[in-house]
């Protein structure tokens, strides 16, 4: 694996795919594990979270601890140059059949800080599909370079309100299409990695079988970051301040697990020992702060 080349993929583009990242016995047990929890999800759950299709916790999930910590995670974020490797949360996400399209968002919720518009990520999203997944069937959906360049689609209302999710207005514009989007086709048990920064979204499911993924997000450095985004991460992890979220407002969190489950877990939560307030949270960026979008003169 060329690990220096998918890191560039990631600061230039915001993405990259490492192919055959996942044997086939793992993947087995991954699509086992989700068919058994979907099976479980109430209607209320499914209606929603239309647009996602489902938003699964891992927290409240367990059977996925020990997707967490995987050695060769680990020491991937570390070729990638982390120097204190820790996860944040997790998700089974699983469009069904007939499921619309996923609303253009980015996952970045610190742009009131300065550290926002570097060009190194501070979190990472690491998504395992767990079917090969096409246009027909709902694969991503990007804006390559979104995150860190002042795109149009960046005007649109927040991306994580509850019409969105519940698909409320199947003609909004963040469900749309867009010239600059790049359909990331994936087979199964590659690895997406992907910047929180970016611009992503997803087609609609059109074929008869459902198309499942886990998300996980990273922070590569935490150690180094300022005091209040590592506050703010520990809130986050904590699920003491999620604007959207599966769970209930007083959910349980991966530190109430078992101590059998939390072994996957330990040394990797992005717990803070300091005294700082979290930063404010803000997902809309500063668009004058951003790199401006090639060939665009309306920033």
């Amino acid at each position: 694996m060329n690990t220096q080349h998918h890191w560039q993929e990631i600061i230039e583009g915001g993405s990259t795919i490492i192919k055959g990242f996942y044997d086939k016995p793992m993947m087995d047990k991954l699509k086992a594990r989700s068919k058994e929890t979907i099976s479980g999800l109430s209607v209320v759950h499914r209606e929603r979270f239309k647009s996602n299709g489902t938003l699964c916790n891992f927290a409240d999930h367990p059977q996925f601890a020990d997707l967490i910590s995987q050695p060769r995670v680990v020491e991937l974020l570390k070729a990638f140059g982390g120097t204190d490797p820790r996860w944040l949360s997790g998700y089974l996400i699983s469009k069904p059949s007939g499921g619309p399209p996923l609303f253009w968002h980015q996952d970045w919720w610190g742009w009131d800080h300065d550290i926002s518009y570097k060009p190194e990520p501070i979190s990472l999203f690491f998504m395992v599909y767990l079917t090969d997944t096409t246009p027909e069937n709902g694969c991503l959906r990007a804006i390559p370079g979104s995150h860190t360049k002042a795109h149009p689609l960046h005007r649109l209302d927040d991306g994580h309100g509850e019409d969105l999710a519940r698909y409320e207005n199947p003609d909004d514009p963040a469900y749309a299409s867009h010239g600059d989007e790049v359909a990331v086709e994936i087979t199964s048990g590659d690895l997406l990695i992907g910047d929180s920064r970016l611009l992503h979204g997803a087609y609609a499911n059109t074929v008869k079988a459902e198309r499942p993924l886990l998300i996980s997000w990273y922070i590569p450095s935490f150690d180094t970051l300022p005091e209040s985004i590592q506050a703010r991460f520990q809130s986050i992890y904590l699920r003491q301040d999620l604007d959207v979220d599966a769970g209930e407002r007083a959910p349980i969190t991966t530190e109430d697990w078992s101590e059998q489950d939390y072994r996957h877990v330990k040394g990797m939560a992005p717990l803070y020992q300091g005294n700082a307030m979290p930063t404010s949270w803000c997902r809309r960026p500063d668009l004058n702060k951003m790199q401006p979008w090639p060939g665009s003169h309306d920033f």
